[in-house]
Order: C-alpha cells, then sequence, then structure tokens
C-alpha cells in the first residue's frame, strides 16, 4: 500500500486545469484586443484622429479585449480540459507551473498557426470555425509534447507578474505610440529625427515601466495566498464578461445619431454654397426601382425623392463593375482617358477627383464605402478629409500594407461582425454606415462649412440576404426565406457553371433570387430614408444637393449570364441617377435623353458654383444648364480583360476562356447599341424597338454598324487615352 501511494502521481485536477488555461486566455485576449483597436484605428482610417477621440478609442480598446478575451477564456479552456485528461490518464509527473507554460506556449503556437492560415480563410463563418478547430488541436498537440520537456520549476508569483508587466507595458506602447505618431507628430515623415528620438524614448520608458510593474508585482505577489490570486482571476473574468455584455450594446460605433440635431443656423446658406451628398447603390439595376416602373413597390422612400427633384429615365455607367465606373464617375472622364480598370487597377495621382476639387474649395469631405474597390488600395480617396472603408460591413485590411491587424488575420472582428450583420441585422454595412455617416455630418454642420459626402452602399450586392421581413413580400407564401436563402447561395456558387453551360439554372430559381435582390434594395430604400430623415431633422436637407445612383446593374439569367461581368449590356450599364435640389428644376421632372455617370462631376460644379481650372479633362457635360435637354449624342462604355473571371472560369478545365478573354467597347444611342469585342464577335441592337437586346442585327444592318462603329473610332481618336493606340484596335 506504501508503495502505490508513493507511486501515485497528484495531477493538476481539471479545475485547475481550466482556470490556468483561462487566465492566460484572457491575458492574451487582452494584449490581442489591445492590438485591435490600434490595427483598426491606424490601418483603417484615412485621419483617425477626425474620427476617433480618445474616449472612442477608449470604447474601441474595450470592446476588441472584452470580445478576445472571451474568446480567448474559452478556447484555451477547451485545451485546459483535454490537457488535463491527458496528464490524469497517461498519469504524467506535471504540476501547475509547467501547465501553465505550456499553455503559454501553446496561445502563441494558436496565433502562428492562424497566421499561417490566413491566405487561405475567406469571410464565411465557416472558415473562422475551422480555423479555430485546427488551432485548438494543434494547442492539444503541442500541450501534451510539451508536458516532457516542461519540468523545470516556475514560480506562480513570477509567470503572473511577468504576464501583469507585459499586458500593462504593451498597452501603454501602444496607446501612447499611436498618439505620438498620428497626433503630436501627425505631419512628421518615419524618418524625421524628431519622430525617430520620440518613439525611441517612448521605447525606453516602456521598457524601464515594464521592469518596474515587474518587481513591483512580484513583491506584492509574494504576500498573498493561492485562493486569494483565484479570487483576483475570477473577479477579473467577471469584469470582462459584464463589459463584453455592456459595450457590446454600445459598441465602439454607438454613436448618438441625433447628436448635433439642435444646431445653430445655417451658415452654410448664407454663404451659398450648398452642402452635397453623393450616394452610391452598388449594383442596382434602373429597373429595380419602382420610380422607374417596376411592378413591385420596392423604393417609396427614393420614389419621394425623385418627386421632389429630377429623375433620369436613361443614366448610363461607363463600366459594368465597381473600379472603372467609380474611377469614370470621380475624374469625370471615361476609362478609356483615366486607365483605371482590371488591367491597372488604381487611379492615377495626376486625374483630380471631384473630392479634391471641393476640398479645394473649402468643403470639408467625407467617404463611407463598403466596397474594397473604392478605397486608398485603388487610389480612390483622393480628396477626402476622413474616409471609412469596409467591405460588406466587415472590417478589411490595407492592401499593400503588413501586417494587415490582427482583426483580419485572427477574422474574430470578422466573426463578430458576420453575427452583429447577418445573423442579428441581416445587414451589409447600412445600418453601421448611417451611424457613422450621421455623426460625422452633425459635426461638420456644426462647424458651419459645406460638406460632401460619398457613400457606397452594397446591399444589392451578392451575396443576397435581406431581413426577411423585407424579402417575404416579394418570396409570397410558396417559398420560405430559408429556402430562398439556400437558392440564392446555390447560384451564387455555381454563376460561372452556368455561364460556361455545364449546370442549368430555371426561370423559378432566378425568380426566388431575383426577390431577395429587391428585398435587398427595399431595405436599402428604408436606410436611405433614414439617413434623408436626418438631414430633415437637421433642416439642412434643402440646402444640399442629393444625387442618387449606382454604379452598375446586375445580371438574372439575361443573356445567359450571372452577376456583372463579361458584358456590356444594358442590365449592367442601365443605372437609376436622381438628383434633387430645390429650385434647379420644376419638383418631379423626368428626362427621357440619355445621359452618362460621367455628367455628375461637372452637374455638382454647376450647381455649387465653382469654376474650376482643370474643367478642360471632362468629358461629361453638365446636366443643369439645359436641364430639359441635358442628352448627349451618344452613349460610351467600357469593358477591359477580367483576369479575375478567367480564373473562375478556367476551373472547369477544356473550357475555351479565350472566347471569354476579349474587350468590350460600346456606344449607344437614343436607337442603336453597337457592342465592339476585340474578339471579332460584334453586335448591333435596336434599343428603342428591342430593349432586351435578343436580337443581334450585326448581319441585318451592317451599315448601321460600320457607321457606329467609325463614331466610335472617331471618338476614341478625339483624346489623349490612357494607353496610346487604342483606337488602332479597331479595325
Amino acid at each position: 500500500m506504501a508503495k502505490a501511494r508513493e507511486d501515485a502521481v497528484e495531477a493538476p485536477g481539471f479545475k485547475a486545469a481550466i482556470g490556468i488555461a483561462g487566465l492566460i486566455g484572457l491575458v492574451m485576449g487582452l494584449l490581442l484586443g489591445v492590438w485591435d483597436s490600434v490595427t483598426v484605428v491606424d490601418k483603417h482610417t484615412y485621419s483617425p484622429w477626425i474620427v476617433y477621440t480618445l474616449p472612442k478609442m477608449l470604447s474601441l480598446s474595450l470592446y476588441a479585449s472584452a470580445i478576445y478575451a472571451l474568446i480567448g477564456c474559452l478556447v484555451m479552456g477547451v485545451i485546459g480540459v483535454v490537457t488535463a485528461g491527458i496528464v490524469r490518464i497517461g498519469r504524467y509527473s506535471v504540476n501547475k507551473a509547467q501547465l501553465a507554460g505550456v499553455f503559454i506556449c501553446t496561445s502563441f503556437l494558436m496565433i502562428a498557426a492562424t497566421f499561417i492560415g490566413y491566405h487561405s480563410m475567406s469571410d464565411e463563418i465557416i472558415d473562422v470555425l475551422e480555423t479555430v478547430i485546427v488551432c485548438v488541436l494543434s494547442g492539444v498537440g503541442l500541450a501534451a509534447l510539451s508536458i516532457y520537456a516542461l519540468n523545470m520549476g516556475i514560480r506562480k508569483e513570477n509567470l503572473i507578474a511577468l504576464l501583469i508587466s507585459l499586458l500593462v507595458s504593451i498597452v501603454v506602447l501602444l496607446l501612447v505610440g499611436l498618439w505620438i505618431n498620428w497626433g503630436w507628430l501627425h505631419n512628421k515623415s518615419f524618418y524625421d529625427t524628431v519622430r525617430m528620438l520620440a518613439n525611441i524614448g517612448t521605447l525606453i520608458a516602456v521598457i524601464i515601466l515594464g521592469v518596474g510593474l515587474y518587481i513591483l508585482s512580484v513583491s506584492i505577489l509574494q504576500r498573498y495566498n493561492t485562493r486569494r490570486l483565484q479570487k483576483v482571476g475570477w473577479t477579473l473574468l467577471v469584469f470582462m464578461l459584464a463589459a463584453f455584455v455592456a459595450v457590446s450594446f454600445t459598441g465602439p460605433y454607438g454613436f448618438d445619431t441625433k447628436a448635433g440635431a439642435s444646431a445653430g443656423s445655417d451658415s452654410v446658406a448664407a454663404e451659398g454654397m450648398p452642402n452635397v451628398l453623393w450616394i452610391v447603390m452598388d449594383t442596382v439595376r434602373a429597373d429595380g426601382l419602382s420610380c422607374y416602373g417596376y411592378h413591385r413597390n420596392t423604393t417609396p422612400n427614393i420614389d419621394e425623392i425623385a418627386d421632389e427633384g429630377i429623375l433620369y429615365e436613361n443614366a448610363i455607367a461607363q463600366a459594368p463593375w465597381t473600379l472603372p465606373s467609380h474611377a469614370s464617375m470621380f475624374t469625370g472622364m471615361f476609362p478609356s482617358k483615366n486607365g483605371t480598370d482590371f488591367e491597372h487597377s488604381w487611379l492615377d495621382d495626376s486625374f483630380e477627383t471631384i473630392a479634391e476639387v471641393l476640398n479645394s474649395h473649402g468643403y470639408q469631405t467625407f467617404e463611407y464605402t463598403n466596397n474594397t474597390f473604392v478605397g486608398a488600395a485603388y487610389n480612390l480617396t483622393q480628396g477626402f478629409d476622413t474616409y471609412v472603408l469596409r467591405n460588406l460591413g466587415l472590417n478589411v485590411p490595407g492592401r499593400n500594407s503588413w501586417p494587415y491587424g490582427l482583426p483580419d488575420f485572427l477574422m474574430i472582428s470578422r466573426a463578430r461582425q458576420y453575427v452583429e450583420n447577418n445573423i442579428i441585422l441581416m445587414d451589409d454595412g447600412a445600418q453601421r454606415t448611417n451611424e457613422v455617416v450621421m455623426r460625422w455630418i452633425a459635426n461638420a454642420h456644426e462647424r458651419e462649412t459645406p460638406f460632401f459626402v460619398f457613400i457606397n452602399y452594397m446591399e444589392a450586392h451578392t451575396p443576397y440576404h435581406p431581413p426577411e421581413e423585407y424579402a417575404a413580400p416579394y418570396l409570397g407564401d410558396a417559398v420560405s426565406y430559408a429556402q430562398a436563402r439556400a437558392v440564392a447561395t446555390f447560384i451564387k456558387e455555381r454563376s460561372y457553371v452556368y455561364m460556361t453551360g455545364r449546370r442549368d439554372i430555371n426561370a423559378e430559381e432566378f425568380a426566388i433570387d431575383r426577390a431577395l435582390y429587391d428585398g435587398e434594395i427595399s431595405y436599402l430604400d428604408f436606410r436611405i430614408g433614414e439617413l434623408l430623415d436626418y438631414l430633415r431633422d437637421l433642416d439642412i436637407l434643402d440646402n444640399t444637393v442629393l444625387i442618387i445612383t449606382s454604379d452598375h446593374g446586375e445580371n438574372f439569367g439575361e443573356h445567359h449570364l450571372v452577376e456583372h461581368v463579361l458584358s456590356v449590356y444594358d442590365t449592367v450599364l442601365h443605372v437609376p441617377l436622381i438628383i434633387r435640389y430645390p429650385g434647379l428644376a420644376e419638383a418631379g421632372l423626368r428626362v427621357e435623353e440619355q445621359v452618362q455617370l460621367i455628367d455628375i462631376f461637372p452637374t455638382i460644379l454647376d450647381i455649387v458654383g465653382i469654376n474650376w481650372s482643370g474643367e478642360e479633362q471632362l468629358q461629361g457635360q453638365s446636366l443643369v444648364k439645359d436641364v430639359e435637354q441635358p442628352g448627349s449624342q451618344f452613349a460610351i462604355a467600357e469593358y477591359a480583360l477580367h483576369y479575375g473571371a478567367f480564373g473562375f472560369l478556367r476551373w472547369y478545365g477544356d473550357i475555351d476562356v479565350y472566347r471569354w478573354a476579349h474587350r468590350l467597347k460600346t456606344i449607344r444611342t437614343d436607337e442603336f447599341k453597337y457592342i465592339w469585342s476585340s474578339n471579332g464577335q460584334d453586335e448591333l441592337y435596336n434599343i428603342r424597338e428591342d430593349p432586351g437586346e435578343l436580337n443581334n442585327l450585326i448581319e441585318v444592318e451592317p451599315e448601321k454598324a460600320a457607321e457606329l462603329k467609325a463614331l466610335l473610332k472617331e471618338w476614341l481618336n478625339s483624346f489623349e487615352t490612357y494607353r496610346p493606340g487604342a483606337a488602332d484596335q479597331i479595325r
């Protein structure tokens, strides 16, 4: 019996293992949360100290830290349970201090594993869960192996003191460093001597602080017994959980959307310079709005704006996808001139944007975009004092910057926002967009100078998942919301299979997909109405030039196409355009003449009364010089090679990718539309008699095709194209 007692191994219990692992997960979560908040401010905002005051930064830090700490506790708790089981089953000789060392190493391995797997992740929640599972299994594996190696005695007091000093030191270093570099030294180069000395001095001071905290913590902890230390740990955990619950209802972006609503007199009107609010509803085709004759009442709020302003019945986008369309709108130039497309995916600095022009004339400028293609990575933030970039409501990394920030590597912020947006709100960022924009407008209004706000909403972009109450009226009783979502997912996943002829999608499935799309537009209309009501509350709507449009449309099986790539048909080019500004024209005016989105730039200049010296760069024309007859002789749209689409097509092996690998240009008059293709498969449609572009007349009316082809080439020769010789391609 005595021998058996001597051979017995006193292994740590499950409670002790969970407690140790949970405490380490808590500390690591706190550190990652602070890093999260700092990287969000640093990487995702052009001028952080305009958007983020110190209280907002602290709120953001608390929010991120609470989330990371909770996840860290749960994940490490699971590892603690499994590890304790391994120790007991194997009767290993290991004490609590050694377990602590194992769990610290495990947490670092989890972070490293996530970093390595980052590039294979997407925004889908399933990828986040898979990553967490892989990390947990990796952690358990390391824990089992490390039990053999970690037999050194590590005093608990020293371990806790080290963690406390590291935590405080890193928090101080990050927050003080951010204040020094973004606040005090914002305009100094990184290589500036003062900046370098300031950062070195900060680092030295933080090291001294950390060493001092470590010595102080050890001396204090040695006076307390283990039971008291456990109470401190549990108290800290309860506090973090309470903070998580409390902050989740407000969040770092929980702005008071009525702030400034009682601001004083409207000095902008006295100065004669109106505000400008430009809204782009990404991927919204004109025939999806009830004010454009759609049989469903999708847009009551936008309809009201159309009744008070000017509706352009035939507005044409200059490209069928986001980047070149926005670049054309921002510069007032066609893609051939500004050179921005998939082959040259950024806007050249030499071209001035509408934001730069307004900013140089005293406007406060702000951009909020939920589409990464309308961000700094593509140089489409030129001229904006402040911009906020999100992708479908999610935090996104800054392109060409490394590291992108732990929110993006660990996917925790994406997982959190997925739950908030897709499960609780079913939202692609519109609600949060409005919160931020309203607060910014309130602050801008208080500064009594005119503002220019540009917004890109992504609700109508795939994937379609409107709030159920907005989709239900269009789905009817035969199809449930869950069934409709499954159909939409099926179509999105098989869109390229369908376009290559490998898989059919029937009319009923497309009808369900379109019903969800209509629900997205209806929900977006509600959010736009919410924003406009706020401007009414501020009493500035009538002193604001309001522009509502889209960058391109969408295909739902027309021409055997899905989404908005690989074509220049009217399904992706005909977009809504509504301008509201009292006194501009008779309320409710509907203009039938063809106009283009590049006309918005010169129209804004005309309305606000700016004479710009660089107007010669503009290829659009003002829509208000002759309000009732603003139309141009023809409209142009262009589509360059889209290598991303070709990549999808190549997945299907023997598909002839090169039949899709072509450039497209279209010239559109009031009656005919000619499509030039670099592969020689030109098309001609009589859009007056055949608005669906179903009957290709290229062989029937060769004279008309030749006439429009010559006009297209003449147009290309009339200006200096970004790529020399563009007109020579048309033979």
